[in-house]
């Protein structure tokens, strides 16, 4: 018996050797191909498998779920808070895990990527149609979040026309779905809601602050310049009166006695 466990033993420590002269070897291990190629193309319709606090994951049956950041929106930082809470809770209050989506992709060249930029949809269950407007226009017209480029909102600014000057130098889909962000951004204005309320108040200070400036360089410029006296016209009859009474001459009895007696006697 003895004979026998000598054996098991040396079969095993032999068994080991081998193991760990394999673990040894020079191989080089290769590590599998992991870089995730999107297909190219406008859209991407798939299902969200998690929400992040400012993007999105969304499977669309390739490797693995692309991350998606949603374009056009940035958070709303006018306050302490920097705005990055408000867009994260947003994010979880428009979509949920397992909702159905369509991007639409602002870049579509299908190379290798790991996050892809895009307008979210929702989407019906069968179809690869959007439904409804985009989370990123939800999420701003909420005030969660400012259109990106941002628009100057200062008093007597046209915004419409910002907007256009803006959406007609991009390609799409932004050129169509960028003004709607802006619009969805003045509604949230006017009703100062969520994270934009801020936004709205400190531009009201600046305004109020622009305009106390102007009003007082204009009141300085005014108070600096003096009121230039009027020219006698040719035609004022007080110019006339003293022209005429510097020319007229003395009368006998105001001229000096000694011009008198001179012209009388012939002897000055």
């Amino acid at each position: 018996m003895r004979g026998h466990s000598r054996l098991g033993v040396v079969a095993v420590v032999a068994v080991l050797g081998v193991f760990v002269a394999g673990c040894g070897s020079d191989e080089q291990y290769t590590a599998p191909e992991t870089s995730l190629v999107v297909p190219a193309g406008p859209a991407l319709v798939g299902e969200v498998s998690a929400v992040g606090t400012a993007d999105v994951a969304v499977d669309a049956g390739l490797a693995r779920p692309v991350s998606v950041r949603f374009a056009g929106i940035g958070a709303a930082a006018c306050d302490d808070d920097d705005g990055d809470s408000a867009l994260a809770e947003a994010l979880h209050r428009v979509t949920h895990v397992g909702a159905l989506v369509v991007v639409a992709r602002v870049e579509t060249s299908g190379e290798p990527v790991d996050v892809i930029v895009g307008y979210v949809f929702g989407r019906d269950a069968g179809s690869t149609d959007p439904s409804g407007p985009s989370y990123n226009e939800q999420i701003v017209r909420a005030g969660d979040a400012r259109a990106e480029p941002e628009v100057d909102r200062a008093a007597g600014a046209d915004v419409a026309a910002q907007a256009a000057r803006a959406a007609n130098a991009m390609s799409q889909p932004d050129r169509t779905l960028y003004p709607r962000l802006v619009n969805a951004e003045t509604e949230a204005w006017s009703a100062g809601r969520g994270a934009i309320g801020p936004c709205v108040r400190r531009q009201a200070d600046l305004d109020a602050a622009a305009a106390r400036a102007a009003a007082s360089t204009a009141g300085a410029s005014s108070a600096s310049v003096q009121p230039t006296p009027p020219t006698p016209q040719a035609d004022d009859p007080r110019t006339n009166n003293a022209q005429a009474t510097a020319r007229r001459p003395l009368p006998e009895r105001e001229r000096p006695i000694l011009t008198r007696f001179c012209q009388r006697t012939e002897r000055c």
